[in-house]
């Protein structure tokens, strides 16, 4: 089939969930998949509740025994604070290794009609005319769908001077077979340690534990001991030995976090989904979730400018849920420290405002308003509980309250120990 309709470049969960949505629109649809032989790695394994609205809707089916349900997020702040419980209303999220769900979406595209799959080769170059160039030789097609990652080959063809994307972190992974969690049910982000700590159960029989290390972080030779040093003391005393038993038998999967705005997303007869976008820290681990919700998009939108609109709209919210998440848990500085006390305040005293929150968390309330009114509420609450009022300080503390508002309303990476100074204020 050298001239499909759509030709798709990568099929992970957004280019299979792409493949489906277009073909069930009617079109013919060629998958490559570069690499058919998958290995366990340390991506995406978290989908919140819009996308496994989207999963239910394609009719994906996955074993119970591989996946596991969750009710929401258990945030442990540092400084032996009380706990946070944020419950996802009415809804609930779902994990599972990246390669179950890939395999279950790979059937559901070999058993479709329209779709056909080609193993072992790979996408080389596009043009925004539907011309692909690929390891199978030349296609022409009326929509080039590039799923391929962050490193995605069709965008580097179309933006072939784009500047790269910024140095966020490390995360460290490890899985731990038949632990138990603080509180079964829920998905756990311990604060403290240099970087966030995330706890969640990844199928019935293994706990996911990821350390989040900032950059510019140790050397290479020197991250097993940080992590031992600085990041296991803050785990759960049940799970310390066999974490460290883990760390220090290398049984580690390592990922590299960047940052790219969700700004492009094509041209003409060429279209990207998912980390090809864009893609932000993993700590309010949306990237497969909007991946998901990109390929939706895709299939129901009449053309490229409908998709980007809706794409971009439904991306702004929760690329500044990540960045605000990343400066409040992570940033040093009093102001963020203060802000972050408030917002803990308002959600423990708060169910209402707890509900604000994950649905946003959980992509359910994808809207602007709701995130400035939380930043306007915190920082008013940050400017009155500070203790006894220092009056001379107030006109300072409310430039510096601007200062960060002006950054919120930005497109920005979230904090970084090493980022320039324009990314974090």
């Amino acid at each position: 089939m050298k001239n499909p309709d759509v030709l798709i470049a990568g099929a992970g969960p957004g280019g299979c969930a792409s493949a489906l949505g277009l073909a069930e629109q009617g079109a013919t649809v060629l998958l490559m998949d570069p690499a058919p032989a998958r290995q366990p790695s340390l991506s995406g394994e978290w989908i919140h509740p819009a996308g496994v609205a989207v999963l239910q809707r394609l009719g994906v089916e996955v074993d119970g025994a591989s996946c596991a349900h969750h009710q929401g997020f258990i945030v442990h702040p540092p400084d032996r604070e009380l706990p946070i419980t944020l419950e996802h209303p009415g809804s609930s999220a779902l994990s599972m290794p990246h390669q179950t769900l890939t395999a279950a979406l790979l059937q559901m595209a070999a058993a479709h009609r329209g779709i056909t799959q080609l193993s072992g080769h790979r996408l080389l170059s596009a043009t925004e005319h539907g011309l692909a160039q690929t390891t199978d030789g030349h296609y022409r097609s009326a929509l080039v769908v590039g799923a391929d990652g962050r490193s995605s080959a069709v965008r580097r063809a179309l933006r072939p001077a784009e500047t790269p994307p910024v140095k966020l972190s490390r995360t460290a992974g490890i899985v731990l077979p038949l632990a138990t969690l603080p509180t079964e049910g829920y998905g756990h982000v311990i604060l403290g340690a240099p970087g966030p700590i995330l706890l969640f159960r990844l199928t019935p029989d293994q706990v996911r534990i990821t350390f989040d290390i900032p950059v510019p972080g140790p050397p290479q030779s020197a991250l097993i001991r940080h992590l031992l040093e600085e990041y296991l003391p803050h785990l759960p005393g049940a799970l310390r030995p066999a974490a460290r038993i883990a760390l220090t038998s290398r049984m580690v999967q390592w990922a590299s976090n960047t940052y790219r705005p969700r700004d492009f997303h094509g041209r003409r007869r060429c279209a990207l989904v998912g980390d090809a976008v864009g893609h932000n820290h993993p700590l309010a681990a949306h990237g497969l979730s909007l991946a998901l919700l990109d390929a939706e998009q895709l299939a129901q939108a009449p053309h490229l400018g409908a998709y980007r609109r809706r794409s971009r709209s439904t991306s702004w919210a929760p690329a500044h849920v990540s960045a605000v998440l990343g400066r409040l848990f992570l940033a040093p500085d009093a102001l963020s420290t203060g802000l972050r006390r408030s917002l803990f305040a308002e959600w423990h005293g708060s169910p209402l405002r707890t509900q604000q929150a994950m649905r946003q968390l959980a992509l359910l309330d994808t809207r602007r308003w709701p995130l400035a009114a939380t930043f306007a509420r915190t920082a008013g609450r940050t400017l009155t509980d500070s203790g006894q009022p220092d009056l001379p300080a107030l006109p300072r503390r409310a430039r510096e309250l601007l200062a960060w508002g002006g950054w919120l309303g930005r497109t920005h990476p979230p904090y970084t120990e090493g980022a320039p100074r324009d990314h974090v204020s």
